[in-house]
């Protein structure tokens, strides 16, 4: 079992084995609910996909899906070439 200490802002730090389990990362959200029988469960707040919009920035021209299609295709045509040159 492990225990944390609320700080008189109501801070917690949470315990790094916990963290680790819990897959925790600085911004992570937890949640907190009291089930039927009266104890408090703690739950990560699973991350909406629409808050991560526009996190990733491009500062190159727009790329239509085409084109991304087509650099796919040979980046895989170029990693079976050199996995058959390695091969051989």
């Amino acid at each position: 079992m492990h225990v944390a200490t609320v700080t008189s802002k109501g801070q917690v730090t949470v315990p790094k084995p916990v963290r680790t389990r819990l897959g925790l990362a600085a911004g992570s959200q937890l949640r907190f609910r009291v089930n039927q029988a009266g104890e408090t469960v703690v739950e990560v707040q699973p991350v909406d996909l629409m808050s991560l919009c526009g996190v990733i920035r491009w500062d190159g021209a727009p790329v239509s899906l085409q084109d991304m299609d087509d650099a796919i295709a040979a980046s895989a045509v170029e990693k079976v070439q050199q996995t058959s040159e390695t091969d051989s």
